[in-house]
């Protein structure tokens, strides 16, 4: 029997993690913001999650992404 993958649970905190706003990303990759939208569209970013009405990713993402990318 095959195991079910589980979603993440609703109750995942993120507040805890280091994380980039998409400005703060595009100074670090020095890309503009419609760079990065684009990008996102496209699903070549790694994941990146909304605090309010802001895009968030994960500083342990963008370095992992980094990495293979590199």
């Amino acid at each position: 029997m095959l195991a079910k993958a589980t979603p993440p649970k609703a109750s995942q905190d993120y507040t805890t993690q280091a994380s980039f706003s998409e400005i703060e990303l595009c100074a670090h990759w020095k890309k503009c913001p419609k760079a990065l939208y684009n990008r996102r569209k496209a699903g070549k970013m790694p994941p990146h999650f909304l605090r309010g009405h802001q895009i968030r990713y994960l500083v342990s993402d963008i370095e992992a992404y980094e990495k293979l990318n590199a």
